[in-house]
């Protein structure tokens, strides 16, 4: 992405009832868009937000096994 102009602010994790499990926020001048969450324990459904400064907010649904 291209610095302050468009960037990812922030990851969050969470879990089937919208818990905030772990979230990662990001620094546009010097961090990349990628987190490791620890989602040990939890199973069926967890639910990653992607935090954009123009495009809004994405909200992805992730099966677990």
């Amino acid at each position: 992405m291209r610095g302050f102009e468009h960037f990812i602010h922030k990851h969050i994790v969470l879990d089937k009832s919208f818990n905030i499990i772990s979230e990662k926020i990001f620094d546009p001048s010097k961090d990349r868009a990628y987190s490791k969450h620890d989602i040990s324990g939890y199973s069926n459904v967890l639910f990653v937000l992607s935090i954009c400064n123009l495009h809004d907010t994405w909200l992805e649904p992730v099966k677990l096994s």
